[in-house]
């Protein structure tokens, strides 16, 4: 499974992050989308950051990066990688990545609700420990 994370600079000049993950056994063939304020490697270890998960993007930005149709911006990757473990228990996805640049993150995704609905807000965790 892989993952990217898309700085997308809006037409106002404004940006954000958008990180995707591709996800098997899911009934969606599209990406999870969440965006976030920063890109995940400008996180602290041990720090956090806040997250919204926006409808899913098609695999194409996977690969993608140029602009964005209907005048919405145009976008960069700045990171991808290999999605090793994810594990959901309950509102919370544990998630460890293996990055291209060769860094490790262990993500934990904690939901404010008991499902992570479109519209739905997420504090993200990040620290440089394995999942056991």
């Amino acid at each position: 499974m892989r993952t990217v994370q898309l700085l997308h600079v809006l037409p106002d000049g404004t940006d954000h992050v958008d990180w995707l993950l591709e996800k098997t056994g899911c009934k969606e063939e599209d990406l999870i989308s969440i965006r976030l304020k920063t890109p995940l490697f400008d996180v602290e270890n041990g720090g956090s950051t806040n997250g919204i998960r926006l409808k899913d993007h098609r695999r194409i930005y996977l690969e993608y990066e140029g602009p964005i149709s209907g005048d919405r911006g145009f976008v960069t990757r700045v990171a991808a990688g290999e999605i090793l473990k994810w594990e959901c228990n309950g509102d919370e996805w544990w998630i460890n990545v293996q990055w291209s640049s060769g860094e490790n993150q262990t993500i934990r995704v904690a939901w404010h609700g008991s499902k992570p609905a479109i519209g739905g807000f997420c504090d993200v965790y990040v620290s440089a420990s394995w999942i056991s």
